[in-house]
């Protein structure tokens, strides 16, 4: 269903108020991402929604206003997709932090999944930015798909392989053939993203090399001019341990 029309049918209307206080709720106290587990939540609601049509299916990416009781509103991305069930195993990874709910659509029994752990959407994203895809919305929004210009992404084979970290973080990390690090921002921010600016400065404008390059992105631009980040794309290092493992070890 879209839930982002702004002319609802009743049923439609119900349907969209029991996911937004039934299964939301439920859903995001349970994933590593959501920083707000220890407030106290007086409403979530779906501020907005992009639909992205990937091979015959609709992927809905979601803007999520948490409201908290004396605390200020955040926004948090979630990527939809409702998933058959038998096509599970073929296409996506059925964890805890990956299923939203069981559904039925159009008599057709399935999950709406996290679209992070959809592979056709992941190969989608990649196969997008090096393409640097523009697609407009209803709204006069463009969802762009960047690129970097000094850096050409690279798909052996024309052949896309992703996994997606399994360590505790904020946001949602992927690796793309071995040779890429994507990061989904989860926390939205309405203002310039400064992990995105500064990696893209240091790759494109300086000769600065300790840092890893900016490969691409996926932006938001909606139709007053403002910008959102949805995800970050840059060479993938190899690594040995974060700040917080170096610090602990130096304690010890």
């Amino acid at each position: 269903r879209d839930w982002s029309s702004d002319v609802c049918s009743s049923d439609l209307y119900n349907e969209q108020r029991t996911f937004e206080r039934k299964i939301l709720p439920v859903f995001m106290k349970k994933c590593r991402w959501f920083g707000g587990k220890a407030k106290v939540i007086n409403k979530i609601a779906l501020h907005k929604v992009i639909p992205l049509k990937i091979d015959g299916g609709t992927h809905y990416l979601s803007l999520i206003e948490v409201h908290y009781v004396q605390r200020l509103p955040e926004l948090y991305f979630l990527p939809m997709t409702f998933i058959l069930s038998d096509y599970i195993l073929d296409r996506a990874e059925y964890t805890a932090q990956s299923v939203i709910c069981r559904a039925e659509i159009q008599g057709k029994s399935g999950f709406i999944f996290d679209s992070s752990y959809d592979r056709i959407f992941r190969d989608f994203l990649l196969q997008s930015m090096d393409k640097k895809v523009e697609l407009e919305d209803d709204d006069g929004g463009v969802l762009q798909f960047n690129s970097s210009v000094f850096n050409k992404i690279r798909i052996p084979n024309n052949k896309v392989e992703s996994k997606i970290l399994k360590a505790e973080q904020s946001n949602t990390s992927i690796i793309y053939n071995d040779l890429y690090f994507f990061k989904f921002y989860r926390k939205i921010e309405k203002e310039i993203n400064p992990d995105l600016e500064l990696v893209r400065f240091l790759s494109e404008h300086t000769s600065f090399t300790n840092s890893p390059r900016y490969a691409g992105s996926v932006e938001y631009k909606d139709n007053e001019g403002q910008t959102i980040v949805f995800g970050l794309l840059q060479e993938k290092v190899e690594n040995q341990g974060d700040s917080w493992v170096m610090s602990t070890d130096s304690v010890g």
